[in-house]
């Protein structure tokens, strides 16, 4: 089954200066990365700085159940933020 789905990351400076790297992941049910991670770069100049990443995902699966979408900051461990959706199968149901 195709899904495609619309990621819209948005950071604010506040007290970060610099180049950043960001990494977007998305995470299966199972806890293992479907695919690779995308790579955004922004540079914060001052505190009123701030980045905007739309991200267009499409991938192929028959795994149902609990999603995320992790974000990570300049190669750290731990995600910066994660936001999770539930992929549903729906028999019968017919997508635009």
């Amino acid at each position: 089954m195709g899904v495609t789905f619309t990621v819209l990351v948005i950071s604010k400076a506040g007290e970060a200066r610099g180049e950043r790297t960001f990494r977007v992941r998305l995470v299966r049910p199972n806890g293992k990365p479907v695919g690779d991670d995308a790579e955004f770069r922004a540079l914060f100049q001052n505190e009123e700085s701030g980045a905007n990443f739309i991200l267009r995902v499409g991938i192929q699966t028959t795994e149902m159940g609990l999603y995320w979408v992790e974000v990570y900051v300049d190669g750290e461990d731990e995600p910066l933020a994660r936001t999770p959706f539930r992929l549903i199968y729906e028999p019968g149901v017919k997508t635009p």
